[in-house]
């Protein structure tokens, strides 16, 4: 009877010990989802981020580069005006 008594108490202590280990990997297991979210959404906001400072460099970019060609047609206009103006004086003097 003893024996049994010891038998059973170890199958008891054995089953509570298993429903330990399962209810931990559990806990595990969704605390490892809720990470993986975490991260997730981490990533998420990181890209974001990157997207929205390379549009804003791509914008400040493209403002220097329409400014550096609106500048270059000035100068450009200027030389030929300039141009134009010492050929009209050369032909005044001939």
């Amino acid at each position: 009877m003893a024996a049994k008594a010891r038998v059973n108490q170890s199958k008891q202590e054995s089953d509570i010990f298993t429903e330990k280990i399962k209810s931990g990997l559990k806990d595990l297991e969704a605390r490892k989802q809720q990470l993986e979210k975490s991260l997730g959404d981490k990533v998420h906001e990181a890209k974001d981020r990157m997207i929205e400072q390379a549009t804003e460099q791509h914008e400040k970019f493209m403002t220097t580069s329409s400014n550096n060609m609106l500048q270059h047609n000035k100068n450009v206009q200027n030389l030929v005006s300039n141009k134009l103006q010492e050929l009209h004086m050369s032909l005044i003097h001939i």
